[in-house]
Formats: C-alpha cells, structure tokens, sequence
C-alpha cells in the first residue's frame, strides 16, 4: 500500500483509539464533549480523504499522463472516488474528471468501483460516510437504552407518583399508592399498575439518523482500508 495512505490509515486507528476513550467518560457523565465531537469528524473527514486520495493516485498515474495539460486542469478539483445512489451517478462523476471512458479502458477498475457502491448489501455505510465526511459540523445524539430509573406508580382513580432512586431515599415500610417499596433497591414490588424503568447513555448517534457514530468511525477505517487495499492492487 502507498506508505502516505497507510500513515494516515495508522493515524485514523489512533484517532479511534483515543475516540473510544472519549466517549466511554462521556457516556459515564452523561454529556457530550466537543472532544468526542471533534475526533469524530477528524476521523469520518480523514477516512473520507483517503478514499478519494486513492482514486486521484489512480488518475494520476493512468489516466493524466493520456490528457492534454488543458484536460488536466479542468478536471484536477472534479476528481473524487465515486460513491453514489445508481450506476448513472457512478458514470456522472466520473466523466466529470475526464474518466467518462473507463468501463472501456479499465473494465476491472470499473466493476470494481460499482461493487462497493451504498446501494450494493454490506456497502450502505460508504453513504453514510460520504454524508457525515462532508458535514462541516458533527452533531451528536445520545442513544438511550431503557432499563430502570424513574419509577412510576399509578392507581386508578387515586393517582400518579414517581420518583428517580438515586434522589429519593426510602425506608423498610414505605408504600407508594399500595405499592411496597424495597429498601435495598428502592424500587417498588412489582403489582398490577406498577411500572419500573431507567434510562442510560449506551453510545451516540450521528444527529437523528440512527448512525451509530462510534460504529461508523470503525467500521470507515477498517472496511475502508480493505476497499482502498483492493482497489490499489488493481493497477
């Protein structure tokens, strides 16, 4: 692999490695750091980076030296790895930097590059990295797993009660609308119109698109590195 590819590879897996740690005290504190906001982006915008640096590597060495300067020049800010919804697209961006002709020139190059595209099963996250690589500001959204906290009593006809265990300390007798309370739980004894539930911080999502945001680092460098190792040993 070309050795300023693979330097900036090994720096995205320290980038993660220190994002890991970020998010862990984050999560433990229930907040979000511009630290783990920052490495985030550094990650998704490197990865980002280094896939089209590839495809310019490719350019540069098979395509340019056939262009005339002017063809060159034109082309030399419209040279991206191609990742898009259809085939057509593919084709679009890539006539955009003079390689309109590359199913015909280089038919593996092409079949490959169509292989990994989003819309091709177990590549959908090459999408989501072309998004959030491009957002010029990473917005994080805490994913919340329920499992016990606010405690919630409710008797019909009689009422509503609740209560947080960490701000509330009960006794051995104490009841809530009928419903006994645990001293060393703090939480109720399960009876009809009871219910017991907690929220935790489990991980951070990439805004309110679902995305998993630590997921999508790792799985950018990993994958992307096998994308960027294949594509290399193709010319």
């Amino acid at each position: 692999m070309n050795q300023e590819i693979k330097s900036q590879i090994d720096r995205a897996r320290e980038l993660l490695k220190e994002l890991k740690e970020s998010c862990n005290r984050d999560l433990t504190s229930r907040t979000v750091s511009d630290k783990t906001r920052n490495q985030t982006q550094e990650i998704l915008v490197k990865m980002g980076s280094v896939i089209d640096q590839t495809m310019r590597y490719f350019y540069s060495k098979k395509v340019a030296p056939k262009l005339t300067q002017t063809e060159k020049e034109k082309a030399k800010t419209k040279i991206y790895f191609p990742i898009t919804s259809d085939k057509n697209s593919m084709k679009s961006i890539l006539g955009r930097g003079n390689m309109a002709d590359l199913e015909q020139d280089y038919p593996d190059i092409f079949k490959f590059l169509e292989s990994i595209q989003p819309y091709n099963q177990g590549f959908e996250w090459m999408k989501q990295l072309s998004i959030f690589a491009n957002e010029r500001h990473i917005r994080l959204t805490p994913q919340k797993k329920i499992v016990e906290e606010k405690i919630t009593v409710s008797k019909e006809g009689v009422g509503v009660a609740s209560w947080t265990p960490k701000d509330v300390r009960f006794k051995s007798g104490a009841s809530i609308l009928g419903a006994p309370v645990d001293p060393a739980t703090q939480d109720i004894r399960p009876i009809p119109g009871v219910t017991s539930k907690r929220e935790i911080w489990v991980s951070f999502t990439l805004g309110d698109s679902g995305v998993n945001s630590l997921w999508l680092c790792e799985t950018a460098i990993n994958e992307g590195e096998k994308i960027i190792s294949s594509f290399l040993k193709l010319f």
